[in-house]
């Protein structure tokens, strides 16, 4: 900006020059003239020019601020946040036990939501290291909207299952199917604003997406939550920090926090505020960029049909008719006391959108002979086979390409649906279409009878990633990794030849329906396996799963027993190795300083997350004893206080009980003001970190 103002300056008195000279005034007077309008045009060019300076600094020190608070924020939480970890795992562990001997429904599920949070928490830990060690890396591709929905869905369907929750989506029409942006971490955005609005007992849920700006102003994404929860969320700052609270024994706000420093890495925000009807919105605000693909169409004998919409939940039916207007529809709504108690003339309709509870056999029969088409709808959250009262069935929240697709159903002959879903599946692959059972006593040893065979996994989640591989580590399985679709198409049809593939739904670039489709339409693959790993579970799901070629499903979060099961089915067609070696019960190995089954206990009783908690913390600390000496001897006694809050809570969390009194240690010297005493804890320090990092080294070998 300053050479432009010297540019103009310059530009200035030539064209004054020439204009003298032009016009025969190049007389002294007339140049005394020009020199001073000139100087007039140089001083107001340098004071711009000044100004733009001053202001470039200030936006400079205005983000310098942003990232030292972030850093703060990053300290502070960290210290708070592995304060409470063991205790909760204690908590946890405890309650199962005591539960464990109880067959009732309710106790069961006690035990379901305490490993669950546990688990959530644990899996928050390791993505907040790998913030605070800048491993998360913000990676932009095409995506498909409806994948991002369907995936954040299946996700809390599976640690909500059995909740009475209405959630439901309001998009509006001109958000394209295909966006571009980081598909993994805005689902990481959603999940975790979307399982602290129902722990904190929301029952209705609203996700809203829409557009801002226009030609004159960036266009922004936004991502509208509102949630019918009675709290004051003016005070972002709070809500957005965790903290563990010691009445509930909960921890609050990881999820947020979370959630929150995504957000800023996508050059995006994530504000909360009170609506004047005083529920709660999260608003998630990014950029917009999207790809140009097809809307969606209706054939022409498709058009213009009469539907009528009624559902038990008002603001769900509203929803439901604004899908339906969108196509174009005439569309009418009732209420359930109007539709049970009133006479409806349903032959004025087309299409009759409805909730699954108030239908009855009779009710269906008399629908069909007036020649409607009936649509019932139920909820993802409470779903039971038996819910489905029409073969027409949709599961809320609902957005336009399920409406589209049941539709076309509606009046797409059976026969031609058949020979469709038929017609990419190969009768020599096996199909297993149920859910995958656990194998009893598996041990990670035991996957070594599988050894040799080659998995190619296709998985964008770096966490997901690691659990596999860390699983699968010293079983001799050669691993291959695929970040989306097109990368699996790639190296299927490379040199290297698979055993199995394990798929990924929702990816960027291409996803796992379109992978699967493309690989099933070369015949030499039709004896390689397909299993999908995926959160959607819901019928329509997992039919669109075989009828793009897969050959089972293995539902997210992972669990060994049933991988093994998997590797069973599709990987056991040859002798496998030698069972009595891996089973043998091996000696348990002591580390110095470090009490693994602490750990593990601490890590939802996973060794295989335990382990990426080890790993990342290896990467954010394993050199902190050159920053420990730096702050003792340039006396920064605040830094150093913050960095030992870290030390002591993540190493009580891991086990380190040597390292955790050192720090532990230190902190009191820091508390009563012994500094001259700090010094001596140089070479400590020191110590317990090598002998620390040589234990985490040998147990991940």
């Amino acid at each position: 900006m300053k050479k432009f103002s010297l540019s103009l300056l310059s530009l200035s008195i030539f064209s004054t020059i020439l204009y003298a000279q032009s016009s025969g005034l190049y007389s002294e007077e007339n140049l005394i003239i020009a020199m001073f309008i000139l100087g007039v045009i140089g001083i107001i060019t340098l004071f711009i020019s000044s100004q733009q300076i001053t202001n470039l600094r200030t936006q400079h020190k205005q983000m310098k601020g942003m990232q030292d608070n972030i850093n703060d924020r990053h300290d502070k939480l960290l210290s708070v946040m592995t304060k409470h970890i063991q205790s909760m795992a204690q908590e946890t562990v405890k309650n199962t036990h005591e539960l464990a001997t109880k067959i009732d429904h309710t106790d069961l599920n006690k035990i379901v939501h305490s490993e669950s949070k546990l688990l959530g928490i644990t899996s928050d830990l390791i993505e907040f290291l790998r913030l605070k060690s800048k491993k998360v890396e913000i990676i932009n591709e095409n995506f498909k909207l409806v994948n991002l929905l369907n995936d954040t869905l299946g996700i809390l369907n599976s640690n909500f299952k059995g909740s009475e929750i209405e959630l439901n989506y309001d998009i509006d029409n001109n958000i394209p199917n295909t966006l571009i942006g980081d598909t993994l971490n805005l689902n990481k955005i959603l999940v975790n604003i979307f399982e602290f609005s129902i722990n904190n007992d929301a029952k209705e849920l609203l996700l809203k997406i829409y557009k801002t700006g226009n030609f004159a102003t960036e266009i922004k994404l936004n991502f509208l939550i509102k949630i019918n929860m009675d709290m004051d969320v003016e005070d972002n700052i709070t809500l957005f920090n965790s903290k563990y609270n010691e009445d509930t024994k909960k921890y609050e706000g990881l999820d947020l926090f979370v959630a929150k420093e995504l957000s800023l890495l996508m050059n995006g925000e994530l504000i909360a505020r009170n609506s004047e009807d005083k529920d709660v919105e999260f608003l998630l605000t990014i950029p917009f960029k999207s790809k140009k693909d097809k809307a969606l169409k209706l054939n022409k004998e498709l058009e213009n049909k009469r539907v009528l919409v009624v559902d038990t939940n008002k603001n769900s039916t509203q929803y439901i008719k604004n899908i339906f207007l969108n196509l174009k529809y005439n569309t009418q709504t009732d209420t359930t006391k109007n539709f049970i108690l009133q006479d409806i003339d349903l032959s004025a309709f087309d299409i009759l959108v409805i909730n699954n509870t108030l239908l009855t056999q009779a009710d269906i029969k008399t629908i069909v002979s007036l020649d409607v088409k009936l649509i019932s709808i139920g909820n993802t959250f409470t779903y039971k086979k038996d819910d489905e009262t029409s073969p027409y069935f949709l599961n809320k929240p609902i957005h336009q390409e399920s409406v589209y697709k049941i539709i076309n159903k509606l009046y797409t002959p059976s026969t031609h649906k058949e020979v469709e879903s038929k017609k990419v599946i190969s009768s020599s692959i096996q199909v297993h279409r149920e859910n995958f059972r656990d194998t009893p006593n598996v041990t990670l040893q035991r996957f070594s009878e599988f050894k040799g065979k080659k998995i190619l996994l296709v998985e964008d989640n770096f966490i997901n990633q690691k659990v596999l591989t860390s699983v699968l580590s010293r079983s001799e399985i050669e691993i291959t990794i695929a970040n989306h679709g097109q990368e699996a198409l790639d190296l299927v049809n490379g040199e290297e030849k698979f055993d199995l593939v394990l798929m990924d739904i929702n990816m960027p670039v291409m996803d796992g329906y379109t992978a699967s489709q493309k690989i099933r339409e070369d015949e030499k693959f039709n004896n390689l396996p397909i299993v999908s790993l995926t959160a959607l579970t819901s019928p329509d799901e997992v039919q669109k799963m075989f009828n793009c070629g897969m050959n089972g499903y293995l539902a997210k979060p992972f669990y060994k027993e049933r991988l093994f099961t998997v590797f069973s089915i599709f990987l056991a067609n040859e002798p496998v190795h030698n069972r009595r070696d891996s089973d043998r019960k091996q000696k348990k190995k002591v580390f110095d300083g470090l009490n693994i089954e602490t750990g593990i206990q601490n890590t939802d009783n996973s060794d295989i997350f335990y382990k990426e908690v080890l790993i990342e913390f290896k990467d954010a600390y394993a050199n902190t004893d050159k920053t420990f000496k730096k702050l003792i001897e340039d006396q920064r006694v605040e830094q150093l206080r913050l960095l030992c809050l870290d030390i002591k809570g993540l190493s009580g969390a891991i086990g380190a009980i040597d390292m955790h009194d050192l720090a532990t240690e230190v902190l009191q010297r820091l508390i009563f003001k012994k500094y001259e005493l700090l010094p001596n804890y140089i070479k400590l320090y020191q110590y317990e970190l090598e002998k620390l990092n040589k234990s985490i080294n040998e147990y991940l070998l």
